[in-house]
């Protein structure tokens, strides 16, 4: 699977192969966290899982990806088909605010792995939290991942949280 990395900050940033994602055609997956993806494959891959709502201002998608805390990506060949990106405050909360994967590389374990990437680097945080859109093959994939379903919001969102990945620190 994945070579793991310990501890925090800008030391843990490092490339790892998983063989999860591996392809009929034998193609390996390359995550990363030591790169920020161009807004060309950015807007490519937020195209192809439909989120038109990013790509319709594409600067904004650029300064977005480039401000978030964290960024783990996943190649395959050399292209960008997946991405998850998270804010923290290092210490209590981590919000997870994008996971894509595209959709030919779905159900391959490549969304879990990013997961895993991302909960690897906050494993110090106390809770993760992410918010999601309404649809029966999310929520079974989150909860899979170990998240437990908040109650859903008035505006079509539901919320996910894991406690206690972390022990607080101090």
């Amino acid at each position: 699977m994945c070579r793991r990395w310990s501890g925090h900050g800008d030391d843990h940033r490092k490339n790892w192969l998983s063989n999860s994602g591996k392809t009929s055609s034998g193609e390996t997956t390359i995550f990363s966290d030591s790169e920020t993806p161009g807004l060309e494959e950015l807007i490519s891959l937020y195209d192809a899982v439909e989120w038109t709502a990013y790509t319709r201002e594409p600067c904004a998608l650029s300064k977005a990806v480039a401000s978030s805390d964290h960024v783990v990506t996943a190649r395959s060949d050399g292209r960008l088909i997946g991405l998850i990106r998270s804010l923290s405050d290092d210490v209590s909360i981590v919000y997870i605010q994008d996971l894509l994967v595209h959709p030919r590389y779905q159900r391959r374990g490549i969304g879990k792995s990013l997961i895993d990437a991302c909960l690897e680097r906050y494993g110090h945080v106390r809770k993760v939290v992410l918010m999601t859109d309404s649809d029966e093959r999310v929520h079974s994939f989150y909860q899979a991942a170990g998240f437990r379903a908040l109650p859903s919001t008035e505006v079509g969102l539901h919320g996910y949280v894991k406690i206690g990945i972390g022990k607080p620190e101090g």
